[in-house]
């Protein structure tokens, strides 16, 4: 067995599939650096399938509307909307509909390397996937993808291909509050154009975490010309009261495949089906399957995975 990328999903499922003995292919030179999304789970399924420790947080949440400058904890349809065109160019719904404060569960913030040391799967870096090493594949051995679907499609030759697949770049900034201490858990979702490309903004713990739609980390008119420090410090006095007098280790990521636009449904799981059934490749994570689900979600597909390996090509059409 081979699992197609290192990034979370093909590391959980190196975890969860060690009794096939898979190798993981991953196409950079190190470990995938792109991913800063907010990592807060519904549930502990992740933790048991990795068996590394979560810690349980009480998360707070708010929206700056349309009927006050303030963040308040009620979105209107139109914020949901604002909201939604947005990140994603198009009108669906988004969990800014509910902004019930909860309980979460968090991973460690170096997640990533933690799920890459424990990992029983042997990891091979600088291997890249292309039309010939999948037409080389073996027939019987099994490939657990997380290439972009978009990508995948070019690859083996999918005769719709051409079919559009939107998405748009996330630009993530990541700094540590220095002063004063923070241990708070908050998360404010921005709609408007009034804060440029931010969509939004957390304190996660100790660190600060704002979010922004494109390549470029888009701030508001006002923030233009500062450097990410005082813009993180201008943040946090705005939208948190907090007075914050020095952040620390600011770092700037971008995430080529960050919000996606929906597809036919049907258009998608016939390839995912024809990939399966062609290539005996399977398809897992949100961009490898296009649709906008959780990690812990992809704990769930990936036992599905697996019974579907144990079952005949006409069995899996009816599953």
């Amino acid at each position: 067995m081979k699992i197609i990328g290192a990034g979370m999903a093909g590391l959980i499922a190196g975890h969860m599939l060690r009794r096939h003995k898979p190798e993981i292919l991953e196409s950079s030179n190190d470990l995938p650096k792109n991913h800063s999304a907010l990592l807060r789970f519904r549930s502990d399924s992740v933790a048991k399938a990795t068996a590394i420790p979560f810690k349980k947080v009480f998360v707070r949440k708010g929206v700056v509307g349309q009927s006050s400058p303030h963040p308040t904890n009620q979105a209107t349809l139109a914020d949901i909307n604002a909201y939604a065109d947005k990140v994603s160019g198009a009108i669906s719904e988004r969990s800014i509909g509910n902004l019930d404060s909860c309980d979460r569960l968090v991973a460690p913030d170096n997640f990533l390397a933690e799920l890459s040391s424990t990992c029983p799967a042997q990891i091979h870096f600088g291997q890249q996937v292309d039309e010939l090493t999948i037409a080389s594949k073996p027939k019987d051995e099994v490939w657990i993808s997380t290439i972009p679907m978009p990508v995948m499609m070019k690859l083996v030759g999918w005769e719709n291909a051409e079919s559009k697949f939107e998405h748009r770049k996330i630009t993530t900034v990541v700094a540590t509050i220095s002063r004063p201490l923070t241990t708070a858990y908050q998360t404010i979702y921005l709609p408007y154009k009034e804060w440029g490309g931010m969509y939004r903004v957390s304190i996660h713990g100790s660190q600060l975490i704002m979010e922004s739609v494109g390549g470029n980390f888009e701030v508001p008119l006002r923030l233009l010309g500062q450097s990410h420090e005082q813009a993180c410090i201008c943040v946090l006095s705005e939208l948190f009261g907090i007075n914050a007098s020095l952040v620390l280790d600011v770092e700037v990521k971008v995430q080529p495949f960050g919000k996606m636009v929906s597809v036919d449904d049907y258009h998608r799981k016939a390839f995912i089906q024809y990939l399966t059934d062609r290539h005996n490749i399977y398809s897992l994570g949100r961009f490898a399957t296009w649709r906008p689900i959780l990690l812990d979600d992809v704990v769930n597909d990936i036992e599905v995975i697996e019974r579907l390996m144990k079952q005949s090509p006409y069995d899996r059409k009816k599953y």
